[in-house]
């Protein structure tokens, strides 16, 4: 089982973690979890409390927007010692999936969401209605829009009044299973622990 976390600390936004099972390019949702963390440490404490529950065998987060204090953070967690946790940037001018000299994953927002997206549309996902929040995903899911701003570029997000925080955490997940398979494995990335070559 590998998760997805797409932690927040903002008033309005959620942290979400997505447990997945993944054979071959076949993904299933196990389970899903979402709160309103009160700060950073209250954002580790849950995390650490949820992968207790759910042991994961490796872990990718969203490090846009919070990597200088989430990616540090996460490093003090209990897990960084046993679990290869992977920090993912979004870069939305960005064309296709690098690491960074200091081993963050960048890739722009079409790529990890085309991970879940490709996924439903081949019929390669499931998420099982007796998941908690599968009606949350599934609303998210409905409201997730593409859009052209000023600038001429494409955005990928929720639409008004909605969330996108469970899509973006299975999308790490699945971004992660297919992205390992193809590597061959896990030894290949560098987690927050460890070191990793370029990807291709």
């Amino acid at each position: 089982m590998i998760a997805g976390v797409d932690p927040s600390l903002g008033a309005k936004d959620f942290t979400a973690i997505a447990w997945l099972e993944s054979t071959g390019r076949h993904h299933r949702v196990i389970a899903l979890a979402r709160w309103k963390p009160a700060d950073e440490l209250d954002l580790l404490r849950q995390v650490d409390l949820e992968m207790a529950r759910r042991p994961a065998a490796s872990i990718a987060f969203d490090c846009t927007g919070l990597r200088d204090r989430i990616t540090p953070l996460f490093t003090l967690s209990p897990l960084a010692s046993r679990i290869p946790m992977y920090p993912v940037q979004v870069r939305p001018l960005q064309r296709q999936a690098t690491q960074a000299e200091n081993g963050v994953v960048q890739l722009p927002k079409r790529v990890l969401v085309d991970s879940l997206f490709g996924a439903l549309k081949d019929g390669r996902f499931s998420c099982p209605s007796s998941v908690p929040l599968a009606t949350v995903l599934q609303v998210e899911i409905r409201h997730f829009k593409t859009w052209q701003d000023p600038n001429g570029l494409t955005r990928y997000g929720a639409a008004p009044g909605h969330h996108d925080d469970i899509i973006s955490a299975v999308s790490l997940a699945i971004f992660l299973s297919e992205h390992l398979q193809s590597a061959g494995t896990v030894n290949r990335f560098r987690s927050v622990n460890g070191s990793l070559p370029s990807m291709r």
